[in-house]
């Protein structure tokens, strides 16, 4: 027996077997799979961010992946957003003046949702510390701007974007509307969410009420959708009596006001809306009762309704859906003066009530009463007031801190708070509401609507009230009404509005359906018919995703 061959050949074949093992260690293997967690990746220096990207505001999922099909270059309030780059292991980061928690990460990157709050005409800082060091990046927000065309049955939407004229991006974007009538538009409290709220159809009189019933449906969009808001549900509720109004609060609840009703929608899951109560509201005036606004207090713990035959408001508390207190805002007075309600940002126990003829309503016959009311020897409880006023409330119930006297020549529709505090108030020339052009002939009413539009300053405007003075100014004007309005950070008021132009048939002036906008300027949207321009009105509602 050959030892020595036997020995040479063990030894290669023992080094083919090692050469073997050798390759197969050295194979790259494919790396772990990487899915949302809530784990945090080591840091090992100074943080570093080579970008961003949207990821669309629908829920990032643990042990999921990022919706990286949603990314438009976008950043919208309520959106998902990956920062990517190294070291950036942190539990919050800071965006302009705000706070961000970060508690999800992909792999090395953290996910955050941008907050609302930001301010849509300025360059947002992002700026992150892993305790190693800082590190800092800037983007840009696109904010929507929610038009709502009731009778064009349809919603205009446009964009913020501070590279713009007016940080308003040119084009529209138009979302028709299957149900007998568009009403109101709501952002959920993060601003991910767009509601539609409309009425799909009448329910059958109730005469014990003597009120109709609406089913009303809620459309639920994901806001931050590439190109345009994308449909994700569908849900109805039934309102006891002619829907008027909506709010929502900071944890998602709905309030559907109906003229002697509410009802309440609990859409903190918005894909799973559930309807919570229908209440009843109390009577207001001796012949008629109607409710023409509800707010949620700054805190979200109360909620006010303003009834306008009788001048009350009623406080109720949004838990319990329970009465707190009312007050008669105007107990001198036996016509309905009740116009709009306005949260005190400044102080999230008040509120401001507007006060003055109400041509917000539907009923003609409101208006008629109006007219007459503008001549002399008219009793002292059936004179019209213009003011502003302002309540706490306490453990005394509400209590009036502030009154405030506005221009008696002008009706006001609605009431905003700006950055400040102060009031914003749509108003129109009581001279141009309160004319009767009706039987009058060709060459009359021609003369008397040339000197009311035409020779006219302005009879559309928009005030300003100082909150603590009382003192007033005028930030916008022109020929038409000035209706619905919201205030944009950097942008200014922006308003649905009847806008008028001239015409050579009775009555002598075209109005268009429109929105103005501070930065920009007044956009006509769809002519209307000519007889639009007389009360009662139909303009529609203004929202804006903050």
């Amino acid at each position: 027996m050959n030892l020595t061959g036997m020995c040479t050949k063990g030894i290669i074949i023992g080094l083919g077997f090692g050469l073997l093992a050798a390759c197969q260690t050295t194979t790259p293997s494919k790396p772990d799979p990487v899915y949302i967690s809530h784990t945090a990746p080591a840091v090992a220096g100074k943080p570093t961010i080579s970008g961003l990207t949207d990821l669309g505001s629908l829920p990032q999922n643990l042990g999921g992946t990022p919706s990286t099909p949603f990314a438009d270059g976008r950043f919208s309030p309520g959106e998902w957003v990956m920062l990517k780059g190294k070291n950036l292991a942190v539990n919050s980061l800071h965006i302009d003046d705000q706070t961000v928690p970060v508690d999800l990460y992909y792999g090395q990157n953290p996910l955050f949702k941008i907050p609302v709050g930001l301010n849509p005409a300025k360059l947002h800082n992002i700026v992150i510390d892993n305790g190693q060091g800082k590190a800092a990046s800037t983007f840009k927000s696109s904010h929507y701007i929610v038009a709502t065309d009731t009778d064009g049955k349809q919603r205009h939407l446009i964009r913020t974007n501070p590279d713009d004229r007016g940080s308003i991006e040119e084009d529209w974007i138009d979302l028709a509307s299957e149900a007998e009538r568009p009403l109101f538009t709501l952002f959920s409290a993060d601003s991910s969410y767009l509601f539609t709220v409309n009425i799909a159809s009448r329910v059958e009189e109730d005469t014990d009420k003597e009120a109709n019933a609406y089913v009303m449906e809620v459309r639920v969009f994901h806001a931050a959708a590439p190109d345009a808001p994308a449909l994700l549900k569908q849900f109805e509720v039934v309102v006891d009596s002619s829907p008027i109004d909506a709010t929502i609060s900071a944890n998602n609840q709905i309030v559907l006001l109906g003229k002697r009703s509410f009802t309440v929608i609990d859409a903190n899951d918005p894909l799973a809306m559930v309807e919570r109560q229908r209440v009843q509201l109390p009577a207001g005036g001796a012949e008629k009762t109607t409710f023409v606004d509800v707010i949620y207090f700054a805190d979200d713990q109360r909620l006010a309704f303003l009834e306008t035959y009788s001048n009350h408001i009623f406080v109720y508390d949004t838990a319990s859906l329970s009465p707190l207190a009312d007050v008669n805002v105007l107990p001198e007075k036996s016509i309905a003066l009740g116009v709009d309600l306005e949260p005190d940002p400044k102080d999230s126990n008040s509120f401001w009530a507007l006060m003055g003829p109400n041509y917000r309503l539907t009923g003609s016959g409101l208006v008629k009463q109006y007219k007459t009311l503008m001549g002399k020897d008219i009793p002292a409880d059936k004179r019209g007031v213009h003011q502003l006023v302002h309540y706490s409330f306490g453990e005394s119930g509400l209590v009036e801190t502030k009154r405030h006297e506005l221009d008696s020549d002008y009706a006001a529709y609605f009431a905003q708070a700006d950055d400040n505090g102060d009031l914003l108030i749509t108003t129109t020339k009581l001279q141009f509401l309160t004319t009767d052009l009706e039987g009058k002939k060709a060459t009359e009413v021609l003369k008397m609507t040339k000197k009311l539009v035409w020779d006219a300053l302005s009879f559309g405007r928009v005030i300003k009230v100082d909150r603590d003075s009382g003192a007033m100014e005028t930030v916008s004007s022109g020929v038409g009404i000035y209706y619905d309005l919201e205030w944009v950070p950097g942008i200014g008021q922006v308003f649905s509005l009847l806008k008028f132009g001239p015409s050579f048939s009775f009555p002598y002036i075209t109005p268009s359906w429109g929105v103005g906008i501070a930065s920009t300027g007044t956009y006509a949207k769809r002519k209307m018919n000519k007889y639009a321009v007389f009360p009662p009105y139909s303009v529609g509602d203004i929202e804006y995703q903050d």
